[in-house]
């Protein structure tokens, strides 16, 4: 049973795991890791608060707070007591943050939020880089967990794409158009799927 508050893996290990994991992906699919763009596994970090440094809390505030303060001039609580409990997953190149968001449960859903890519790092990958990387390691640290996202509404496409689904109508929040949005990892479509097939019997 998986609860709030299991520990069994270490962010140290979750991070080899996934690491290990994506390469693999990538080797069987014939695809290659572009370091000089950047799409290595290495240059990613899943830390708690705690674990980071002050230098990386700095630039992940920093570009937290130019992206959904400034640069969509919402003037709200940024920095909320969910980063004291959320895992931070950070892609970094020397000192820039190249993309950004944090994982979290609540309500007995994983959520994804901060969801950024810094406007000079845009449309080159990152930001499907990101939440393929976010994905992945809910599959091993919440592998029977539903995902929810917040997702902002022209982003709906990008989000269907990796299998997130609707539940919300269109809504505002800051002025900004926004759908809830959630996805069900696979081992938990089969647990489903062999629930009702029980259940039919």
């Amino acid at each position: 049973m998986y609860t709030e508050v299991n520990q069994e893996l270490s962010t140290q290990k979750i991070h080899l795991f996934i690491t290990t994991f994506s390469i693999f992906k990538d080797i069987s699919s014939n695809l290659k890791i572009n370091v000089r763009e950047g799409y290595s596994t290495r240059m990613w970090q899943y830390k708690q608060l705690e674990e980071l440094s002050a230098k990386d809390l700095h630039l992940i505030l920093k570009e937290r707070t130019k992206v959904f303060v400034v640069e969509q001039a919402a003037a709200y609580q940024e920095v909320d007591d969910i980063d004291l409990r959320a895992t931070h997953l950070v892609k970094r190149c020397k000192d820039t943050v190249h993309a950004y968001c944090r994982v979290y449960l609540q309500d007995g859903k994983v959520r994804i939020g901060r969801v950024l890519v810094p406007e000079h790092c845009r449309n080159v990958g990152h930001g499907r880089e990101l939440m393929q990387v976010a994905l992945n390691y809910i599959t091993v640290r919440y592998p029977k967990r539903e995902v929810q996202i917040q997702a902002e509404a022209y982003l709906k496409d990008f989000y269907e794409s990796f299998g997130f689904e609707l539940i919300s109508d269109i809504y505002y929040e800051d002025d900004i158009a926004h759908y809830d949005m959630l996805y069900r990892n696979q081992q938990q479509v089969e647990a489903q799927s062999l629930k009702s097939v029980n259940v039919s019997k």
